[in-house]
C-alpha cells in the first residue's frame, strides 16, 4: 500500500509517495513517485497519485482474469483510467506483479 511522506533536506521539505515491504526481515521503501518541494499542488497531485495506485493495486490482487484477451483487455483499460496519473512503466509493473 502506497503512503505520502513528507522528507526534509536541510531546511525544504520535499513530498514522496513511497510503499514499505519487507525484505529478507528488514523494512524497505520503494519511492513510486516524488513531486518535489512541499506546496497545496504537490500534496494534491501526490494524494490522487497514492489514491490511484491503491485503488489499481487493490483491483488488481482481487480480479484474476480468465484468459490472455482479458488480461490485455484489463490492461488496456487501466492504462486508460489511470494512465495519465500513475504512468504506463508503473501500471505495466502492477501487471507484472501479479503474473510472477
Amino acid at each position: 500500500m502506497a503512503s505520502i511522506r513528507i522528507i526534509t533536506v536541510h531546511t525544504k521539505k520535499y513530498i514522496q509517495v513511497v510503499e514499505y515491504f519487507i525484505e529478507s526481515g528488514q523494512r524497505r521503501l520503494r519511492v513510486l513517485k516524488a513531486f518535489g518541494e512541499d506546496s497545496l499542488v504537490n500534496r494534491l497531485k501526490a494524494k490522487q497519485f497514492e489514491s490511484s495506485y491503491n485503488l489499481l493495486k487493490a483491483f488488481r490482487s482481487d480480479v484474476t482474469p480468465q484468459d490472455a484477451d482479458e488480461t490485455t483487455a484489463i490492461f488496456n483499460t487501466a492504462l486508460i483510467l489511470f494512465g495519465a496519473v500513475l504512468g504506463a512503466k508503473l501500471i505495466a509493473d502492477l501487471f507484472k506483479d501479479k503474473n510472477s
